[in-house]
């Protein structure tokens, strides 16, 4: 699934002017280093030589694959050669018993190509498997006699050249004979292994019995790779002992040499292949592992310890844990440690300072995730962590609250003196965001308000109010938003049954949910100012401590020291004189295009707001009911973000006193008081009879008209409210005369 997700994902990307598909030198180039490796790997396969070539196969099929996917050629002639290496290779072991089948892998990625081929070829390819395994257990008797003379004399020739004496003047000659006998014994080692593997794993995944004879051959195998390097029958700890001194003196005789000589990176192959070769075995071996469990327990794992505990006990310091005199207790400079570069052993580094920063990471983002009001605690570690010891440390990237009710942002702002000081210091980086969600908003508003079907029946409401209001009593009819909100579903629904005035209900929630959050921000940062402001006296009278310092010639760092006070001071005395001027900058942004002659369509607005104020009453009675049952998806019992996106968008309209002479609420107010009254007559008309069921509907439509009235009324004083944000006391024109005003 892994490898099928990478070859599938999209490699184009139109929209950056990347076309790797279309590319055909990069396909021509790709094509020719796939043969290239191919040729270098099929030449090696099965020979005495092959050491990884197998893998290498594997790896070969998958960039073919992905060759294909990419540009959707195939090249029949690689598409065979791949295909025909499965007679002598059916099958690769890529780990313990995860067998791999070339044929089928080929096959079923790349059906293009095996349509190409004819049918017998694949059926012998297919049955390739049965014939090797066939021949297999023919001749597993006759490889293990083979392998036991080469095991054997090999172990004669190691024993020889371990227990020579070396000379002096033939040093080279020595090393190279020493280095041709154990590349040998690896190369065996790796045949009898390929062979145990392939053939125990053919076995398992095709479901076929093994003879007793198998079995036997197998055991002896498996008996000569347990005994390839051992040598001789020395108990365990002694031959560990014996291994490691023979592979670090032999490792020791080649650094001393050939660093005289030549680099390392021109010294002879088998060289190379053979301190690679010592390198892994020492590392497989029980020594190296303890070697390494020393390092980790004794050194590593105590100084992550040891930071963790400074940092911990320097950030609570206020609770007086622990006496952190130094010069009563002492104190430990662990800082030098991380200046050091990472330590080389063997093939592996050990780097402390990356080791300790991941476990102080993952130490923190753990902790942090049980216990969420603690992210404070933690940022100011992190923080502490790269002051004091250098450590780049990541941040976690969690929700930070006090899991109280309601998303706790004045907590979040309470002592982050940086956002403070430095992010609230400019608004307009604060509403950047803001402004960038609202511009593409509203362009979907702009859409729905021209749109042919509402922007007529907007037209004929406004007609017909404007020649009706007199004998309406001033009040537009209840009646008729109500068949508005009714009929515009006549003009189709989603496939979650949610109407085009449903949609525009949500968007104008966004948008006020948008502005409520600017508000939030916004009022976290004042609360958090004004905490750390309130030890100056006067903020009209703020003295220049720089000033005073530099009067009493005191040095420089405490000059530096008195600039940055400054610098604070007058970053939150700005901070606390803005004021609460954030939605005028938002609503200045946008109104002259909202008011401008192009966007006509826009001052309908105001008549569908009885439209929506229907259509958003019926849908929070819906989420309010869901509250009580046991699906609650969707369900809520308060949304502001209704009422200040009308209130905003009115007053980009500069519609208040538009939407006000509708007199929309109190119509509302009357055609419900009015039903409840009926109601109320009808059941004392029914009191006398004993039809139980009729008094229970007109309870229950006592009830419903209730529920209604009264979300009427929570909507009408949240619109109250918003609009208060947005000083909806005055007009356009009102607010651009007391600007002449003031300026005058």
């Amino acid at each position: 699934m892994i490898f099928q997700a990478c070859v599938d994902q999209r490699f184009d990307n139109p929209g950056e002017g990347v076309s790797v598909s279309k590319n055909s030198a990069f396909a021509e180039e790709f094509a020719h280093n796939i043969r290239t490796i191919f040729a270098n790997v099929e030449s090696k396969l099965g020979e005495p030589s092959e050491i990884d070539q197998r893998d290498k196969y594997a790896g070969v099929c998958g960039l073919f694959v992905l060759h294909f996917h990419i540009f959707r050629t195939v090249d029949k002639k690689l598409y065979k050669s791949l295909l025909d290496v499965c007679k002598k290779v059916p099958a690769v072991t890529l780990t313990a018993n995860i067998i791999w089948f070339p044929d089928t892998f080929l096959i079923n990625k790349v059906p293009a190509a095996a349509k190409l081929m004819d049918k017998k070829s694949l059926q012998a390819i297919r049955s390739s498997r049965d014939a090797f395994l066939q021949q297999k257990a023919q001749t597993l008797t006759k490889d293990v006699q083979s392998y036991y003379v080469f095991v054997t004399s090999w172990m004669m020739k190691m024993e020889a050249i371990l227990s020579k004496e070396q000379r002096p003047d033939k040093l080279a000659e020595d090393l190279s004979n020493r280095c041709n006998v154990f590349v040998q014994g690896i190369l065996y080692a790796y045949s009898i292994s390929t062979i145990i593997k392939t053939t125990m794993n053919l076995y398992m995944s095709m479901q076929k019995p093994m003879t007793k004879t198998s079995v036997k051959a197998l055991c002896r195998l498996v008996e000569l790779l347990k005994v390839k390097f051992v040598i001789l029958q020395f108990s365990g700890s002694g031959l560990e002992r014996l291994i490691i001194q023979v592979l670090l003196r032999f490792l020791f005789n080649l650094t001393v040499i050939y660093s005289y000589i030549n680099p390392f990176s021109a010294s002879p192959p088998w060289l190379k292949g053979s301190c690679s070769v010592c390198v892994r075995l020492v590392c497989a071996s029980e020594l190296f592992a303890r070697g390494r469990g020393c390092a980790h327990a004794h050194l590593l794992d105590k100084l992550c310890k040891e930071i963790e505990k400074d940092l911990r006990l320097s950030v609570h310091t206020h609770l007086k844990l622990d006496d952190r005199n130094p010069f009563k207790v002492g104190m430990k400079d662990l800082a030098h440690l991380f200046s050091l570069k990472p330590i080389r052993f063997f093939n592996r580094f050990i780097d402390i300072k990356a080791y300790v920063t991941h476990y102080l990471d993952k130490t923190f983002y753990n902790l942090t995730t049980v216990a969420l009001h603690d992210w404070a605690t933690y940022s100011e570690m992190r923080n502490l962590a790269t002051q004091r010891y250098g450590l780049v440390m990541t941040e976690a990237h969690l929700p930070s609250q006090t899991l109280e009710q309601g998303l706790d942002v004045l907590e979040i702002m309470r002592n982050i003196h940086v956002f403070v000081s430095r992010y609230l210091y400019n608004l307009n980086n604060q509403v950047n965001f803001t402004y960038q969600f609202l511009q593409k908003k509203f362009y979907i508003f702009s859409q729905f308000m021209y749109d042919e079907h509402i922007k007529s029946r907007l037209i004929k409401d406004i007609r017909f109010f404007r020649e009706t209001k007199d004998q309406s009593d001033q009040k537009y009819p209840f009646e008729r938003a109500e068949k508005f909100n009714r009929g515009i579903r006549k003009l189709g629904i989603t496939p979650d049954g949610q109407s085009y005035l449903d949609q525009f209900r949500q968007l104008i929630s966004q948008i006020g949910n948008a502005m409520g959050y600017v508000r939030m921000i916004r009022s976290g940062g004042l609360h958090c100012c004004s905490s750390a402001i309130r030890f100056v006296p006067d903020l009209e009278d703020i003295v220049n401590f720089e000033e005073l310092v530099k009067e009493e010639s005191l040095s420089d760092e405490t000059q530096k020291a008195a600039s940055v006070l400054d610098s604070v001071l007058s970053d939150l005395t700005t901070n606390s004189a803005e004021g609460t001027e954030y939605f005028k900058m938002l609503v200045g942004v946008f109104a002259p295009e909202f008011r401008s002659l192009k966007n006509m369509h826009l001052r309908n607005f105001y008549m569908i707001v009885p439209p929506l104020t229907v259509n958003f009453v019926e849908h929070s009675i819906g989420c309010k009911e869901k509250l009580n049952k046991k699906n609650k998806n969707g369900a809520a019992f308060t949304d502001d973000g209704f009422a200040m996106g009308v209130a905003y968008i009115l007053k980009l309209l500069d519609q208040y006193q538009e939407f006000d002479s509708l007199h929309w609420f109190q119509a509302v107010r009357e055609k419900y008081m009015k039903e409840m009254s009926a109601v109320v007559k009808e059941q004392n008309v029914q009191a006398t009879s004993q039809d139980e069921k009729l008094m229970q509907t007109m309870n229950l439509t006592q009830k419903r008209l209730d529920v209604y009235l009264q979300e009427f009324e929570l909507l009408y004083f949240s619109l109250s409210s918003a609009r208060i944000f947005f000083r909806a006391d005055k007009t356009a024109a009102e607010e651009t005369q007391e600007k002449k005003d003031r300026g005058g």
